[in-house]
């Protein structure tokens, strides 16, 4: 019987929530490709809108958010849990409603509102979460 093992550098939550979360970086690049391509009618000008966004991204996040990502997702188990719940149920949601349903793509009014009220919910938990840390 052969074991797999798996060697990463941080625990497996900071590596899973790392994944999401690079997963949601992919949407800016998607929508401004996806703009630009629409407006020029190329699809040409959506992948390269698409690259040249997704280089500027990293450059953005690799010199502002890195560190602080990264502080708050050490800092506990709680911490990076309410980190990485947006981003996974994000990436749930779009991989079940395209993948396997075409309910996103549908227009149903429940899909197209999900993302944002999740989102909001998420956001005002992990205030109050973030604050409640900050005070111990």
């Amino acid at each position: 019987m052969q074991r797999t093992f798996f060697y990463v550098k941080r625990p497996w939550l900071i590596a899973l929530t790392s994944m999401f979360v690079s997963f949601l970086c992919c949407q800016p690049p998607r929508w401004v490709g996806a703009v630009a391509g629409e407006i020029s009618s190329s699809v040409s000008v959506d992948h390269i809108g698409y690259i040249a966004t997704a280089i500027l991204m990293y450059y953005i996040l690799q010199k502002y958010v890195v560190e602080s990502a990264r502080h708050l997702m050490e800092r506990s188990v709680k911490a990076c849990l309410l980190f990485g719940a947006m981003p996974a149920i994000f990436y749930l949601f779009d991989y079940f409603s395209s993948v396997y349903t075409n309910f996103l793509y549908s227009g149903t009014r429940a899909a197209v509102q999900f993302m944002p009220f999740v989102t909001s919910a998420f956001y005002f938990v992990f205030v109050l979460f973030y604050y409640a840390e900050t005070q111990k």
